[in-house]
């Protein structure tokens, strides 16, 4: 499963587009399932690597690990038999936060 952010809202009336309209309904009509969802818990931590680091002896910091709650508000496209998503997940590193966490 893949899963794509094309928007999301901030506090209040703020809104955030990730992608233009044009690419956002290109990705709609490719996909099979369309849904409006509202982020309800977000857990973001260090994930640590298996390699030690011999000089500290402690393990190093590899990635980000997410895992989200995402609860179904509309469903735009397709059919889904649940009102709730939980997704876990994780990205690595980037050279500026592998300076700060090593």
């Amino acid at each position: 499963m893949t899963l794509a952010i094309t928007s999301c809202q901030g506090l209040g009336a703020q809104n955030y587009v990730i992608l233009p309209a044009a690419e956002r309904q290109r990705l709609e009509n490719s996909s099979r399932v369309v849904l409006d969802v509202v982020c309800t818990n977000l857990v973001k931590r260090v994930r640590d690597g298996v390699t030690e680091n011999p000089r500290l002896l402690d393990s190093i910091p590899k990635a980000w690990q997410y895992q989200m709650t995402l609860e179904i508000k509309k469903v735009a496209k397709g059919v889904i038999d649940t009102d709730e998503l939980n997704v876990n997940g994780w990205r690595d590193l980037n050279q500026a936060e592998k300076t700060v966490m090593n």
